[in-house]
């Protein structure tokens, strides 16, 4: 039973900082030392969703790993409650 809540933990976790990494900057912006970052790593990757203003766009990849953290954590609840 310990393993299962640590398992939770580790997955809320993941997905909480997911979403201060990708998700809070798409829709409320990022500074632009960041900006300048993401523009170097990421300015080849395939990005589907439309952007806003001048913020950061979530790939496609990390679009994926969101959806997959986000199943993950749903069916741990399921289980585990």
């Amino acid at each position: 039973m310990i393993a299962n809540w640590v398992g939770y933990s580790l997955t809320s976790i993941i997905l909480i900082m997911h979403l201060f990494a990708w998700w809070l900057p798409y829709f409320f912006g990022f500074p632009l030392a960041v900006k300048a970052d993401y523009e170097k790593y990421f300015s080849r990757t395939y990005k589907i969703l439309p952007p806003i203003k001048d913020h950061i766009i979530p790939d496609v990849e990390h679009i994926g790993v969101g959806v997959l953290l986000l199943t993950t954590l749903l069916i741990q609840s399921w289980y585990m409650f």
